[in-house]
């Protein structure tokens, strides 16, 4: 089985997976393409541009998946707000595409990213924790006007960036190890990817997206800890797209659940493949 890994964000990459996941899936005798958005960052990858910035994040995940399944179907792995892509991909080929595995999927992501300033709230100064409160009354719908004030004092204070990622962990050593994975200048937060992504998702996430359905096998993991994709929000939006979606809910872990429990990530999902052949 040959999978590939499409990353959460937008403004972050793989290279914490590749890591961590690439090793055991390779020992179980299978091969993993990780897929790293374009970026200011990495120069070499796929050129980032900031017009149709979506669009682009796209089409780069499909130029990996197609070279990817050129020979055979692979299982698609997806974590977070890439939940969108892995949809799109499994609606235009699903004759590519032999499992979908979602992991936290932010299948609403005005809902998550909602989630993701109310942490901020909790983490704020007193000299800011008034104008959280204001964004988090404030905004309804994704990247509103309250919802970027928030996301500007988050971007503006390094420190509280930092506490935020660490809020979404449960296991502060597995945090540590995918924290020693973003030193480089290729692996750093990108927010101009973060906030170009997300503009254009805003304006045009349903002109891009294809008329046919999900038809694939989906597994879906959520996280009974994480406070950003939440279960209770976020499932029905997918099975709504997916009603045929295997959805468990998994304890002890927050939103990266795929590297706070990796062997056992692994082994369930390489489980749950090998019955899709």
């Amino acid at each position: 089985m040959r999978f590939v890994f499409l990353h959460g964000g937008p403004g972050l990459n793989s290279f914490a997976e590749q890591v961590i996941l690439g090793p055991s899936i390779s020992a179980a005798g299978h091969e993993t393409t990780f897929w790293n958005e374009p970026s200011i960052n990495r120069p070499d990858g796929d050129p980032f541009n900031i017009h149709g910035a979506f669009e682009h994040w796209i089409a780069s995940a499909e130029r990996a998946f197609l070279a990817a399944a050129a020979t055979e179907p692979v299982c698609v792995l997806a974590h977070s707000f890439s939940y969108s892509a892995a949809c799109e991909l499994a609606r235009r080929y699903p004759e590519r595409i032999a499992g979908l595995v979602l992991i936290a999927p932010a299948a609403k992501p005005s809902l998550s990213f909602k989630n993701v300033l109310k942490v901020a709230q909790g983490l704020a100064s007193q000299e800011t924790v008034t104008m959280f409160d204001d964004c988090v009354s404030r905004t309804c719908a994704l990247l509103d006007a309250p919802m970027r004030r928030g996301f500007e004092l988050i971007l503006g204070q390094p420190a509280l960036l930092n506490g935020l990622f660490t809020s979404y962990w449960v296991n502060r050593e597995r945090f540590r190890a995918w924290l020693s994975t973003q030193t480089s200048t290729k692996a750093q937060f990108d927010v101009a990817s973060f906030l170009s992504v997300l503009d254009d998702y805003c304006a045009r996430a349903d002109t891009l997206r294809s008329a046919r359905s999900v038809s694939t096998r989906t597994l879906v993991f959520f996280a009974r800890q994480d406070p950003v994709v939440m279960m209770t929000e976020q499932a029905p939006a997918v099975q709504a797209d997916i009603p045929h979606a295997q959805i468990e809910l998994i304890d002890d872990c927050g939103h990266f659940i795929h590297l706070e429990r990796p062997q056992d990530w692994v082994r369930r999902v390489l489980e749950w493949s090998s019955a899709t052949t």
